[in-house]
């Protein structure tokens, strides 16, 4: 297979700067990530646009083929494979060490997601235990910061956030709502342009003041076979102590064990996937 799958663009200002990194469709299916960073592409490559400082790196559609058949992955999930152990099975494999190559470039990755339910706002993720990591996703104009991943996944992170992350750089993952909501759209654009405004890359960004809520993973749920939810949840519905969330394959129910927040249910997760993750408001 060839080393570079992956159509990437490359953008320079007249002076010295930080270097952004964006990405696009990590999951094939999730557009947002393209539908915005398409468009910024084509003005910066024809001059309409062009950058004051620093550099501007887009990879667009990072998993080419999941993208083009509307699909999640091909074979692995390609957000579970940055740092991790080397393996030579599977489409995504093949993809992975550019990325990672792309990664070693950049001072900042903004990673562009969405979810998997009409309906899902939008949010980011950010490791409070970074200033950095804190500042940068506060700057990109997004209403819910979700905090403590790193509590609730096993073992180590292998997703684009975290790898940035240790090599010692600052990465956030935007979750921008539902696919093709044109409301995860403008989340996904206003996050973009204020990622470029953060840095200083380009002049004329007006800043978009927010005042972010903070929840906070406590718990991950994992797919078995037979699991159903009591109901369609919407990604940070609130659920009260006692209430039911999910029915096993043997019929018992299992309810909250305290008030919280449902957090990315996907209704149609198969054996190993997260089922869903429990939150909790945090004080800002």
């Amino acid at each position: 297979m060839s080393e570079n799958l992956i159509e990437v663009f490359r953008f320079k200002g007249k002076a010295d700067g930080p270097t952004l990194l964006m990405f696009g469709a990590i999951h094939g299916n999730e557009v947002a990530g393209p539908k915005v960073l398409l468009p910024l592409i084509d003005k910066l490559s024809n001059g309409e646009m062009a950058l004051d400082c620093g550099q501007l790196i887009i990879a667009p559609i990072c998993n080419p083929r999941a993208h083009d058949e509307n699909k999640r992955y091909i074979d692995i999930n390609l957000n579970r494979l940055f740092g991790a152990p080397p393996r030579q099975d599977g489409y995504e494999t093949a993809l992975v060490g550019q990325l990672e190559a792309l990664i070693g470039e950049c001072d900042y990755l903004l990673d562009i997601h969405s979810t998997h339910s009409s309906g899902d706002p939008a949010f980011s993720f950010a490791d409070r235990t970074k200033s950095k990591s804190m500042e940068f996703a506060k700057a990109l104009g997004v209403d819910t910061i979700i905090l403590d991943w790193e509590k609730v996944y096993p073992g180590e992170d292998f997703s684009t956030e975290a790898y940035t992350n240790r090599m010692g750089k600052v990465g956030i993952t935007l979750e921008a709502g539902y696919h093709n909501d044109p409301e995860a759209i403008g989340v996904a654009e206003r996050a973009m342009w204020q990622a470029i405004r953060f840095l200083g890359l380009m002049s004329g960004v007006d800043e978009v003041k927010s005042h972010p809520r903070y929840l906070k993973f406590t718990d991950r749920v994992m797919f078995e076979d037979g699991d159903r939810f009591t109901k369609s949840w919407v990604h940070m519905e609130p659920v009260a102590k006692g209430q039911g969330i999910y029915t096993r394959g043997n019929g018992e129910t299992v309810v909250a064990e305290q008030d919280g927040v449902i957090l990315i249910p996907f209704e149609q997760a198969q054996a190993g996937d997260d089922f869903y993750y429990f939150g909790v408001q945090e004080a800002a």
